[in-house]
């Protein structure tokens, strides 16, 4: 009988649909691959019942096996439990989906200034010691020194994993035989999406009549929404930038169908990354959809046929030549290769046996 799993999350589900299939996802294919595993995810904002109940959780589980997705500054008050969890055998696996140095920065951005000073200490007295008693750290972008220190040894970096039967192979449509260029953006819209850029490009690129015309559509709500709509508006392009709102799945996937390539995070930078791991950017690859990006990613090589990279800095320039040279080569790789690649490097046991957390 393989080891037991005992799964803890803190997740607004109903707010954000996109981590609640990846938390699904990778408890469904834990038990594909024969561990019992139970999740837990409590959602509530009072810091005192939720760390009461994780630390419950945590001392009364059987499972040999403990993995929490980061539960934020909520970490000290468990480190009793984690130190009592390891000296009785089992093992605590870690993850953090965005660094903390990167999430410091995010949460932050529309807080007050003693609102932020408040939240910084907290944030900073859940330091690097709260990973003593950890067995795995996991993160999926580059961290800080001051978060890695004591814990490099036992961190590794991997990308997002992404179930096979997520998203199926896109039918094209009969429009990407037009001479136009239809690009699909599709994310949770935040400054560090940098959306802002490829519209700012999109306006100097429709200006040159010898370029064909170039079409953007955003799918996806956020704080930066407001933003990029008088952006569009300001710099007249209303005709050519369209704002869906969220869509379901089955409607989301006809996107994929009719556009000729998909725009990941433009804007690390203003999060002080270099690296990330988009799950957007693994749904469009699974779907066989080509894409830009800025940063570097585990998963994908500098060189990679079908992900257009370009630089991770507030200019448009590189926007636009990695945008030509995808329309010169646009037809040199099958949507099939694409989503073959996702299957044999982007798949959820790849990254469960990278990180020993299965066998």
């Amino acid at each position: 009988m393989k080891d037991k799993i005992l799964y803890l999350s803190s997740v607004d589900l109903s707010r954000d649909s996109g981590v609640k299939i990846k938390l699904d996802e990778f408890i469904s294919h834990c038990i594909s691959l024969g561990h019992n595993t139970l999740h837990y995810n409590y959602y509530i904002k009072s810091t005192l019942k939720k760390a009461r109940f994780f630390t419950g959780k945590i001392l009364h589980t059987k499972a040999k096996k403990i993995y929490i997705r980061s539960l934020g500054n909520l970490h000290l008050s468990l480190f009793p439990a984690f130190v009592i969890a390891r000296l009785s055998g089992k093992k605590i696996y870690l993850e953090f989906p965005t660094p903390r140095v990167a999430a410091l920065k995010e949460v932050t951005s529309n807080k007050t200034r003693l609102k932020k000073i408040t939240y910084s200490i907290r944030h900073y007295m859940n330091g690097p010691w709260i990973l003593l008693p950890v067995h795995r750290v996991i993160h999926y972008g580059n961290e800080s020194p001051y978060f890695l220190f004591g814990s490099k040894h036992k961190t590794i970096i991997i990308g997002n994993s992404i179930d096979p039967n997520r998203v199926t192979q896109r039918k094209r449509s009969s429009r990407l035989n037009d001479e136009d260029i239809y690009a699909l953006g599709v994310a949770n819209l935040t400054l560090s999406q940098g959306y802002d850029r490829f519209i700012r490009m999109l306006k100097q690129w429709n200006e040159n009549s010898n370029n064909p015309r170039l079409y953007f559509t955003i799918v996806g709500d956020g704080n930066e929404l407001e933003n990029l709509k008088q952006l569009v508006k300001k710099l007249n392009v209303e005709n050519n930038v369209t704002f869906t709102g969220r869509l379901q799945s089955d409607k989301l996937y006809e996107m994929y169908d009719n556009h000729h390539i998909g725009i990941g995070s433009l804007g690390l930078f203003r999060k002080k990354l270099t690296l990330s791991s988009s799950l957007k950017i693994r749904e469009y690859c699974l779907a066989g959809l080509p894409f830009m990006a800025s940063g570097k990613d585990p998963d994908f090589p500098k060189d990679c046929a079908f992900r257009w990279l370009v630089k991770n800095e507030d200019e448009t320039n590189s926007i636009s030549m990695a945008l030509t040279q995808f329309i010169r080569l646009k037809d040199s790789v099958s949507d099939n290769n694409i989503r073959s690649y996702a299957l044999e490097n982007l798949s959820f046991e790849k990254n469960l046996k990278k990180i020993g957390l299965t066998d």
